[in-house]
């Protein structure tokens, strides 16, 4: 192996690094609740680091957030990192899967659309077979709550976290590449109209997505909580 390519392996596992802790943090300092349920945008978070790096990079960084999650802030034991992992997995590695393919402004909303579908079905799926062992309460309980609380929450979870990455991606990329962390493309051509109208968009999203959070879903923010 060459200099050139251990440099570039240090600083893949150094961003790589990062990525877990922030998505770690992103799952501590803010939180939406709704009921038992609650949003953190560390799948965002995971996906960016997949768009970035593949999607068995951010499988890595899924159990790696999970795994810490359990063992320092959460309570919820081995059920809870199960359910994050799997929203994380999810979310993120499906995204990534689909831009690798297609390294486009429409693979990304192709693969955002896709992970939020993948996501809700995984989880509505998790619910069903780990939440009934978890509370201890009948499936049929769990399946009630389908269509009133685990179908809207999980869709709106998985809108909110594709507005924040459709919103990150660049910002995050630009800045890796500011510190040297990704190569620096030349004459890499941008259409400042388009970025501006995605950005826009984004904006609009995360406004949206958030109210029905908080109006439609009656969800709380609590700051800094495990």
């Amino acid at each position: 192996m060459t200099n050139s390519n251990k440099t570039a392996d240090i600083k893949k596992m150094t961003a790589l690094a990062m990525f877990a802790a922030i998505a770690f943090l992103s799952s501590v300092v803010f939180k939406i609740n709704v009921q038992f349920l609650t949003f953190d945008a560390k799948d965002a978070v995971i996906a960016l680091c997949g768009l970035i790096y593949g999607p068995l990079s951010a499988f890595g960084v899924a159990v790696t957030a999970a795994f810490v999650e359990m063992i320092t802030v959460s309570h919820t034991g081995w059920y809870g990192f199960l359910m994050n992992f799997l929203s994380s997995a999810a979310f993120a590695c499906t995204v990534s899967a689909v831009y690798a393919k297609k390294r486009t402004l429409a693979g990304a909303g192709l693969g955002l659309v896709m992970s939020v579908i993948m996501m809700v079905a995984v989880m509505i799926t998790a619910n069903l077979l780990i939440t009934p062992l978890y509370m201890k309460a009948p499936r049929s309980a769990v399946i009630k709550l389908i269509p009133s609380l685990l179908l809207p929450f999980n869709i709106t979870k998985g809108a909110l976290n594709a507005a924040l990455t459709l919103l990150l991606y660049k910002p995050i990329s630009r800045a890796l590449k500011y510190l040297n962390i990704l190569p620096k493309k030349e004459n890499s051509p941008t259409n400042s109209t388009v970025g501006l109208l995605v950005t826009i968009i984004a904006i609009l999203a995360i406004a949206l997505v958030a109210a029905v959070f908080m109006l439609v879903l009656d969800g709380t923010v609590s700051w800094f909580s495990a």
